[in-house]
């Protein structure tokens, strides 16, 4: 009889389970009437073989092995062991789980079997979702055919909306549609592209602010971004709603980006809406429009240089009430040192942002700063955007992956709902964001004291060092 040293269990390639001893595997032969389990050794022309109870405790071993230990025996339960890993940490990139279970449980291995423990992994993810499709046609069919299979419901409700044209998919709840018509009437959108699931443009997601939290309520997966597929979004919205919860859905403030498209569809769909344009995705607009010029990206890449100065200026703007917007930028105009380049810049501005024509006005977008000012921004979807980006480790994720996700999100979506229905839970701003603010009004409420060309300039520099330090 063997002496025994540590009994392990691993999964074979055909998902029944074996026995590890001393290095030597033993397959399940059979269970005796009296609850025990008789196991003999996988090498068919070997007689060894064990007696277990069911918890694998050893009772009694038979016969010799007379054949070398298996040396790859390491290598199996390591495999075992990342792949039960990979279900536990789906976002976690395959290279970057084995690099650090390696690490615990460093195994002899080569770059032949790193490519089979990765597509190991691949493989186990893959089964946790239904069969990918081929086309977006497919995954509209799929979409409808298993609307009810428990991978796209949440909690056994109805999670995925699909309109009879198939020209998006909706996801939300019913619980989330509840929230929005008996409590809002002011929501934050935002969108993802590179993330966006498989076949489609881009993910549009819905948010609304209750006590401090955000809360995403509704994604949609849009083919397009054109006008129509706004608005027809919106409209199905509203739709869902009256059916489900027999109220239509209010929208007096809507926070978004600058898109023309997604502008015009709101103010067709809800005509009174007041749009309100976020701090970053102005940020952003200046920052494309730089970055396509060499001339003002290398100056505003320089710490050193006037006139990239003279750019970040026009970062400050946001924060002045919309009738000072153009005479503060005639006096930009004024100080720019360079003329020549400066003409490209400030064209941009006065066309995109300050002319009476111009594409987004300066209600919009630029108003004084107050502590309610937090809400020009959207950090919150934008952070939302981030987390759920981090979730993939590659770009267009399939439909079914992303689905898991947002059922994941979901859950604490309906956490943070009944911690504000039971409790009144509130999220206060954070104690580094009330100091900007109040950083921000103090420099205002100083050039307000004394508004003169002079101090409007020394404001909007302020305000561009507060931006360099990317704090606003």
């Amino acid at each position: 009889m063997e002496s025994v040293n540590e009994v392990r269990t691993i999964t074979s390639q055909r998902k029944t389970t074996l026995l590890v001893v001393n290095d030597f595997k033993y397959r399940l032969i059979k269970k005796t009437k009296d609850s025990l389990m008789s196991w003999r050794c996988t090498r068919k022309t070997c007689k060894a073989s064990l007696l277990t109870e069911l918890n694998y405790t050893i009772l009694s071993t038979k016969g010799n092995h007379e054949h070398p230990k298996e040396n790859k025996i390491e290598l199996q339960v390591f495999r075992e062991h990342c792949k039960q890993k990979a279900l536990e940490s789906l976002s976690t990139k395959p290279s970057n789980l084995l690099r650090t279970e390696l690490l615990k449980f460093p195994v002899a291995t080569n770059d032949k079997n790193m490519r089979s423990l990765r597509k190991a992994i691949y493989n186990q993810r893959r089964k946790l979702f239904p069969k990918f499709s081929k086309s977006i046609d497919q995954v509209f069919l799929q979409l409808k055919e298993m609307k009810y299979n428990s991978c796209y419901m949440y909690k056994n409700k109805d999670f995925v909306y699909i309109p009879n044209t198939d020209d998006f998919i909706c996801l939300t709840t019913q619980e989330n549609l509840n929230f929005m018509v008996n409590n809002c009437d002011e929501y934050f959108t935002d969108g993802t592209i590179d993330y966006a699931p498989k076949f489609f443009l881009q993910m549009y997601t819905i948010y609304s602010m209750k006590n401090g939290f955000y809360l995403p309520l509704v994604y949609f997966f849009l083919k397009n971004k054109t006008k129509n597929t706004y608005e027809a979004i919106w409209k199905f919205l509203n739709k869902l709603c009256v059916e489900l919860c027999s109220f239509p859905l209010t929208v007096q403030k809507l926070h978004l980006d600058f898109d023309k498209n997604v502008h015009g569809a709101a103010i067709n769909v809800f005509p009174g809406v007041a749009l309100i344009g976020c701090h970053f995705h102005y940020h952003q607009c200046l920052w494309h429009k730089i970055n396509e010029h060499s001339q003002l990206r290398y100056p505003y890449m320089k710490n050193d240089d006037d006139f990239g100065k003279w750019i970040k200026m026009f970062y400050g703007l946001t924060f002045l009430p919309p009738n000072e917007i153009e005479d503060a930028f005639i006096e930009l105009i004024s100080i720019c040192p360079n003329h020549k380049n400066g003409i490209i810049f400030s064209d941009y501005i006065l066309e995109t942002f300050v002319s009476p024509n111009c594409i987004f006005p300066p209600n919009v977008w630029a108003s004084e700063p107050s502590l309610n000012s937090s809400l020009r921004t959207i950090n919150g979807p934008e952070s939302f955007h981030r987390t759920f980006d981090g979730q993939f480790y590659a770009r267009h994720p399939q439909v079914p992956k992303v689905i898991s996700i947002l059922i994941q999100t979901q859950a604490e979506t309906s956490t943070k709902l009944y911690s504000i229905a039971q409790e009144g839970s509130a999220n206060k701003m954070t104690k580094e964001d009330t100091l900007l603010y109040d950083k921000i009004i103090s420099l205002y409420n100083n050039y307000k004291n004394n508004k003169t060309p002079d101090t409007l300039i020394n404001y909007l520099i302020e305000l561009s060092q507060l931006y360099k330090q990317g704090r606003i």
